[in-house]
């Protein structure tokens, strides 16, 4: 990804009712995405990374303004298609990098086996290599939840509705069969995300406007983490 595209993002916290309200009109006006398998959602877990000062933690609740993070993602159980990434944040601006690794890629990074990752071909697993061993990066949070993705072109427009967030309390093996999630929001509260480019379709807003919505600088990583 280029990394000068910088996305808006917006976060809110919605009702339970009013994201199936929201999911059933937005199906009559955008795209899901392909990777749902014509299930409407699939499963993502996450392990994020931080160093031994939780910086990435405590900038975001700072509320540094210039921000990133690391993290391990794959899909619906399948390891078969994992991905780094990195997440960049400029106030309500956003970036994020992408490169596709498999399975042993992440066994050694877990084992702490990492010195070959400085002969890789992609930039992003060069800074990822640098700055373990100069920050001392290392996994600290699973992050599990359920998304419902929506899509539209103008704008690159991308609204997503995650639910039932959990986290894997003190571990890191996030392909184990035997991390059993906890629940993070107690109140059963589902997280609207928008990403765009330049402007929002105005119909889209107007879908939107009709369901009462909180706006928040909600950060999945952090919910979870507090959990620790």
């Amino acid at each position: 990804m280029n990394v000068s595209v910088m996305r808006h993002e917006l976060k809110y916290y919605i009702a339970r009712p009013d994201a199936f309200w929201i999911a059933h009109q937005l199906s009559h006006l955008l795209s899901p995405d392909p990777h749902t398998k014509g299930q409407g959602v699939y499963h993502i877990r996450s392990l994020y990374f931080d160093d031994t000062f939780s910086s990435a933690f405590k900038e975001k609740l700072d509320g540094v303004m210039e921000r990133d993070k690391f993290r391990i993602r794959f899909y619906n159980g399948d390891d078969s298609y994992i991905a780094l990434e990195k997440k960049s944040k400029w106030g309500d601006l956003t970036n994020k990098q992408s490169v596709r690794v498999d399975r042993n890629f992440c066994d050694r990074v877990l084992a702490g086996e990492v010195d070959r990752l400085l002969d890789s071909d992609s930039p992003l697993i060069r800074e990822f290599f640098l700055r373990i061993r100069t920050k001392a990066l290392s996994p600290t949070v699973i992050v599990d939840y359920i998304r419902a993705p929506f899509f539209h072109p103008v704008s690159d427009l991308r609204i997503t509705l995650d639910s039932d967030l959990q986290t894997g309390l003190w571990r890191q093996d996030m392909f184990s069969s035997t991390v059993t999630p906890v629940p993070v929001l107690q109140d059963d509260r589902v997280i609207l995300e928008i990403k765009f480019n330049h402007i929002m379709p105005e119909h889209i807003d107007q879908v939107l406007r009709n369901v009462p919505r909180e706006r928040m600088a909600i950060s999945k990583f952090v919910l979870c983490s507090e959990m620790l």
